[in-house]
């Protein structure tokens, strides 16, 4: 900052020089284009960072939505060598591969349903929707409010009556979901989120389902507004970000 409030002066001192003969016009041109290039570059250091986008915010979605499928799949693999089904196991284990190499969310959504085809088939009991994360990076990636909505009224049909296990994978979804929208303009829909998950993790439900009824809320509140706005699908520099701050 020192350096930057005696430009002024210095360029003052560098035009005195070269009137006076003192200094080469070649290097004074120099010496101007390394002041201006320190100029720039400490304006960028200062400049507030910019918003994370919606592609940006999808491509985080998608591979948070990777990872858990990935690991729910594998896990739907143990549950099915325990029922002494080799061929599902055989096959959810597949699936849990292609999981993690799948980076299109489109495809990502129809793994999660063919992992819920084969856990219905095992008769093996599904709080949690497989497809929640997959259909909110395909929202974020298509900018499209009414998709991401749809997405997250999914959390709205859990049950009262988690296990402390799904308690502790929907705490673990919900803060993957919180950090895909974290620094976007959706950063509101994201702190509800950590603090929902945060409640997940102590083991207190009913906190927990407060905690994410407001998050709900407030998403709702948020998406209505964008909507209402009508500029989405024109948005370039953040999701929505000229709607304005939230």
């Amino acid at each position: 900052m020192s350096r930057r409030r005696n430009w002024p002066q210095r360029l003052q001192h560098l035009a005195k020089e070269l009137k006076r003969g003192q200094m080469q016009k070649r290097e004074a041109l120099l010496k101007l284009d390394q002041a201006d290039r320190q100029l720039e570059e400490t304006a960028q250091r200062l400049a507030p960072p910019q918003p994370k986008t919606a592609q940006q915010a999808s491509e985080d979605m998608t591979q948070a939505a990777q990872r858990d499928l990935a690991s729910r799949a594998q896990d739907l693999a143990k549950q099915a060598a325990a029922k002494h089904d080799p061929k599902q196991e055989e096959a959810l284990r597949k699936l849990a591969e292609q999981a993690k190499k799948t980076k299109d969310p489109e495809q990502l959504r129809k793994l999660a349903k063919e992992m819920a085809r084969r856990a219905g088939q095992l008769k093996l009991a599904r709080s949690l929707p497989m497809d929640m994360m997959p259909n909110l990076a395909l929202a974020l990636s298509s900018e499209d409010l009414d998709k991401l909505s749809e997405a997250l009224d999914a959390l709205n049909d859990l049950p009262n009556d988690l296990t402390p296990a799904e308690l502790a994978a929907l705490a673990k979804q919900l803060e993957e979901m919180s950090k895909a929208l974290k620094d976007s303009d959706l950063a509101l829909l994201a702190k509800e989120l950590a603090k929902a998950s945060q409640c997940m993790k102590s083991g207190n439900c009913k906190l927990s389902k407060a905690a994410l009824a407001k998050a709900l809320k407030d998403a709702k509140a948020l998406l209505a507004r964008l909507k209402l706005a009508g500029i989405c699908k024109n948005c370039k520099s953040g999701f929505c970000r000229s709607v304005g701050p939230w």
